[in-house]
């Protein structure tokens, strides 16, 4: 009965022995866990500030193969953000009478004679825009004579003249083309037939995405 006894009376003091063993470690264990959530934390905020990074340079227009994901932009909203300055700086020193022939748009290289559909483009599109504006625009690819074929009836022509008559327009609207990375540099400008002066320039770039968007050949990358 002893070895009994004396279990039972020891029972307590084993008890009260392993709880204040046990209340000496929280703060340890405590202490532990506080560490090991700051160092989750801190993971946490270096990895969203990575992916962060990686999103905003997968924003940046400036890589030459960037596309958006949808886009409405045409042509037509770049050329006709170019005619209203056009038209400001025109405003300060011609009326509205004043005569307007628009040539093709040439690339910015040693001869200045080389075009493609898309100078031939901004050219249409300058006339278009500019008529809308109130201006009159000559267009110099008229012909004096309807020209009847089989093949149908003809009043436009890009045979080769000597020159431009200068008496049938006061002013003509053309640029360059400048091809590179991002897209084409495109500079207007309206100029005196009679001074050589310019009058108004304006310059914008198109991006490639618009253009391809829209099949619009041109006679090189950049």
């Amino acid at each position: 009965m002893k070895p009994i006894t004396t279990f039972i009376l020891s029972l307590p003091v084993l008890l009260l022995s392993g709880c204040s063993l046990l209340m000496g470690q929280p703060a340890m264990s405590q202490s532990v866990v506080v560490v090991n959530d700051q160092s989750m934390m801190i993971d946490e905020m270096v990895a969203k500030s990575e992916t962060t990074v990686e999103v905003e340079d997968d924003m940046q227009p400036s890589k030459p193969d960037y596309v958006p994901m949808n886009h409405f932009v045409k042509l037509d909203n770049y050329v006709e953000q170019m005619a209203i300055e056009l038209s400001d700086l025109l405003s300060e020193t011609q009326n509205m009478s004043t005569e307007l022939a628009v040539a093709s748009f040439v690339r910015l290289d040693g001869t200045l004679q080389t075009s493609d559909q898309l100078g031939n483009q901004l050219a249409e599109t300058f006339m278009h825009q500019l008529h809308r504006f109130g201006y009159q625009v000559v267009d110099t690819k008229l012909l004096d004579n309807v020209h009847i074929t089989r093949m149908g009836d003809y009043v436009f022509s890009r045979k080769s003249k000597s020159r431009f008559n200068s008496e049938a327009a006061e002013y003509v609207l053309s640029g360059t083309m400048l091809y590179r990375e991002k897209g084409v540099l495109v500079n207007a400008r309206v100029m005196s037939l009679e001074s050589k002066k310019v009058v108004a320039t304006t310059s914008k770039m198109i991006p490639w995405y618009v253009l391809r968007s829209e099949n619009i050949l041109v006679s090189s990358s950049y």
